[in-house]
């Protein structure tokens, strides 16, 4: 991970170095649409072998936009953001009504807080009054934080309902006694429109690290999924008229 932290320190100052020469720099900020990919060990199940669901999560991301042309219509397209991931699960059984407990539902929301830098190559092309433009480039991220919301519900024979609350923080970081890997790394899809200053732009992140640490559990693998729909504003817009 050592690499992956001074690949991520050399791109920051190279974009540091090239915003003297960016002719676009704005905020950017957007909703997601996150899940997590896992392993068969890892998504939940009950003592019977019942399989849970895996479900998206909703979250956001904001930061700023950096553009550094290229060519007439090719750039190079950066942000640094602070983006919201994660996944929902679900798990729901029953025992029968012979059983005391006659069943339980479970809900889990996992959520994860990451610093992302994604680093595009991006072709624009003019559309009438707008240009349309395609991208695609790896991302980085740096998690900051992680944590997880659990409900449970308990139904008994005779009637009686007990519901249990917590929420625990997740341990970020190598080990096998770790949650999740503090590091992160993908690709990323992006297209969208431009007009003036403004950019709508709809993008997909697919994780390419196993972001779980314990290698003593067999073929456990967790990824990030995340598709995102973006607005920026470009507070710099010194595009050259070409």
């Amino acid at each position: 991970m050592n690499v992956l932290f001074k690949i991520n320190i050399l791109i920051l100052l190279l974009i540091s170095l090239n915003t003297l020469k960016a002719q676009r720099i704005g905020i950017i900020g957007g909703e997601n649409i996150a899940s997590l990919v896992k392993s068969d060990n890892l998504i939940i199940r009950s003592f019977k072998g019942e399989i849970g669901k895996e479900k998206m999560r909703f979250g956001y991301s904001l930061g700023i936009i950096i553009n550094i042309p290229l060519r007439e219509k090719l750039s190079l397209e950066s942000s640094i953001l602070y983006s919201t991931k994660g996944n929902k699960s679900e798990l729901s059984t029953n025992n029968g009504k012979n059983s005391y407990l006659t069943g339980y539902d479970l809900f889990s929301e996992t959520q994860l807080n990451y610093i992302d830098i994604p680093v595009n190559l991006k072709i624009s092309h003019p559309l009438g009054v707008v240009r349309i433009f395609v991208a695609i480039g790896p991302y980085f991220a740096i998690g900051t934080k992680g944590t997880v919301n659990r409900d449970i519900t308990f139904r008994y024979y005779n009637g009686r309902v007990d519901q249990s609350e917590d929420k625990y923080d997740l341990q970020l970081g190598n080990s096998s006694s770790d949650h999740i890997k503090r590091f992160d790394y993908g690709v990323g899809y992006r297209l969208g429109v431009e007009y003036n200053s403004f950019q709508l732009g709809a993008s997909y992140s697919q994780g390419l690290l196993n972001i779980f640490p314990n290698q003593n559990v067999s073929g456990a693998s967790i990824k990030n999924r995340v598709f995102q729909v973006s607005v920026a504003y470009f507070l710099l817009n010194r595009e050259s008229k070409k």
